[in-house]
């Protein structure tokens, strides 16, 4: 099976990367492009949910306070940071 594909930069500044990718988690045995697997074991999960042809509103604007500054942090620490854009059935946890 093929690992989660995933899009990554380098973030200036820092030796962290930053990632894109499809939900995280989901395993589907068959499919039209071939099965696939997204590894979601390890993941640290933060929901700053932004709305579908929106613009982040006040809600995630509270959140990122604190999660973007754990991000920014982990960032300078040389990690790896993966964003996704949910699916439609899944639920965070």
């Amino acid at each position: 099976m093929e690992a989660m594909p995933k899009w990554e930069v380098a973030v200036d500044g820092t030796n962290g990367r930053i990632g894109l990718t499809f939900c995280p988690g989901k395993v589907r045995k068959s499919a039209l492009s071939g099965p696939w697997e997204r590894l979601g074991g390890g993941i640290r999960y933060f929901h700053l949910p932004i709305e579908d042809t929106r613009v982040p509103d006040r809600r995630f604007e509270e959140l990122w306070k604190d999660a973007g500054r754990e991000i920014r942090d982990d960032l300078v620490r040389g990690w790896r940071r993966v964003f996704y854009k949910g699916c439609p059935d899944s639920a965070p946890g």
